[in-house]
């Protein structure tokens, strides 16, 4: 079918030399651009396509193109060549005349024409650009090779579009091989034979995007691009934090790390001269230059730093040291009582500990039975050769001057002495002596002679008391 129709639109032309080409058919050159890799495929049907042609009112066209499945059809508003631009208008035109009733001939002669249109002669090659190195620091050089071009380029041109946003591209030089001039010949930048561009002594602006132009012999358009990064040193960061007044714990902490760029660069955090390991409290919103710790805790007090780094420079800020304020804890006291109290051996130094978690440190204040002791401002109370009167009520408080937080609590100190393998403390003591002053009966003397008392003479004179426990009270209390 397609070689009969071609065969009727070439008598058509023999009969009448005036009519001029489809004015669809206006362009025969391809134009590739290759950004990446993988190229997009060509717009253009393939030259190896099946079509069928009827005789009814109805005209389509299905176009199978190998790797990229594209289908084309004259109903459908898939059209995706540019080569033809008023391919879409001829296929409605034939569509209308076949509806008024042209002859089948007529409409093999329209059909050839739009299926010329698709077939018109072109060629795609897909290109790419490789850095070598990939990436370059400031004074290095780097070149940019052509890849996969075999053809006879008969012009090169290069051209560069910086990073910056809303940049324009502008063209940096063109090199002709056949004459091997190169257009301007004064630039830092040079050409190679082959096309590759040659980019020495890199500076920072050198950054941004690179694309070549190839005019080959066979006048066809190739394009490639390819983004280049230069990296130069860093200076040195510093830490603030957001919140300078006192960080309390269970408050917020919110670190900046500064740079002198406000491009940012690659940044990396310390702990305590490691890698900050992150928690579920920690978080980094967008870059890392912001580190955000929600609650805030006691373990998060030490040393934080921020480094800036690159593929090829790195610079590490001074330690910033953070100081959670928190407490006092809850007391604990030393030696530990039992039942809240603390035996203290009679004539025996003694000496109380107390211990109050805070920072900054706590400051300690203790009390005997009320009064305060100011000669004891410190967690510890010594008393040396313990008495009975040291027994009573001890209290510590605990105060945090940040704060103003104080808390307190108290111990009982019990006196007692070891007698025999047995305690007796202060009040066992005093309960005996009491009671054997309480239950004295009268005493008599009997006088143990019945002769008369001679001067000079002796006579013996006896106490005589019913209170047995006389020489033990007498003994316990000293007396």
């Amino acid at each position: 079918m397609e070689e009969g129709l071609l065969v009727s639109q070439t008598q058509k032309r023999k009969k009448n030399r005036k009519q001029s080409q489809s004015p669809s058919c206006s362009q025969s050159q391809s134009q590739i651009w290759s950004h990446s890799p993988s190229a997009s495929p060509s717009p253009f049907p393939p030259r190896t396509h099946n079509r069928t042609a009827h005789s009814s009112n109805h005209h389509s066209s299905s176009y199978t193109q190998p790797h990229t499945h594209s289908h084309y059809s004259h109903n459908s508003n898939h059209h995706h060549s540019n080569s033809c631009l008023n391919r879409r208008k001829a296929t409605g035109l034939a569509k209308r005349k076949a509806k008024k009733g042209l002859s089948p001939n007529r409409r093999k002669k329209r059909a050839a024409t739009i299926l010329s249109c698709w077939i018109q002669p072109m060629s795609a090659q897909d290109l790419m650009v490789e850095l070598k190195p990939a990436q370059g620091k400031v004074g290095d050089t780097v070149t940019l090779n052509i890849l996969d071009y075999s053809g006879s380029a008969l012009m090169y041109s290069w051209y560069y579009k910086p990073s910056t946003r809303n940049s324009k591209e502008k063209l940096i030089l063109r090199y002709s091989p056949g004459s091997t001039s190169q257009t301007p010949n004064n630039t830092r930048q040079k050409v190679h034979p082959n096309g590759s561009l040659i980019i020495p002594n890199l500076v920072l602006s050198d950054s941004g995007d690179y694309k070549v132009q190839i005019k080959d012999s066979s006048s066809k358009i190739l394009r490639a691009r390819a983004p280049l990064k230069v990296y130069g040193t860093l200076m040195k960061p510093n830490i603030t934090l957001k919140n300078n007044g006192i960080i309390l714990e269970k408050g917020i902490v919110v670190f900046t790390c500064n740079t002198e760029k406000s491009k940012l660069p690659d940044i990396r955090w310390y702990f305590q001269n490691k890698n900050l390991i992150r928690n579920d409290r920690m978080t980094q919103p967008q870059t890392n230059k912001t580190l955000i710790i929600l609650p805030v805790k006691r373990e998060d007090s030490g040393a934080y730093q921020c480094e800036v780094w690159n593929p090829f420079f790195a610079n590490i800020s001074d330690s910033f040291n953070l100081t959670v304020i928190y407490g006092p804890e809850p007391i604990k006291i030393f030696p530990k009582p039992v039942h809240g109290q603390i035996e203290a051996l009679f004539n025996q130094n003694l000496t109380l500990e107390c211990q109050a978690s805070s920072e900054p440190p706590a400051q300690y204040t203790w009390q005997v039975n009320g009064s305060s002791r100011a000669e004891n401002s410190g967690n510890t109370y010594t008393i040396s050769q313990v008495s009975w009167e040291h027994a009573g009520t001890y209290t510590c408080m605990a105060m945090n001057n940040i704060t103003n937080s104080t808390i307190s609590r108290n111990t009982t100190i019990r006196v007692y002495e070891d007698s025999g393998g047995s305690k007796l403390s202060g009040k066992v003591i005093a309960g005996i002596v009491t009671g054997v002053i309480e239950n004295l009966m009268k005493p008599n003397i009997p006088i143990n002679s019945t002769s008369n008392i001679i001067e000079n003479g002796t006579m013996v004179l006896t106490c005589n008391t019913g209170n047995e426990y006389l020489i033990i009270a007498r003994e316990n209390a000293g007396t």
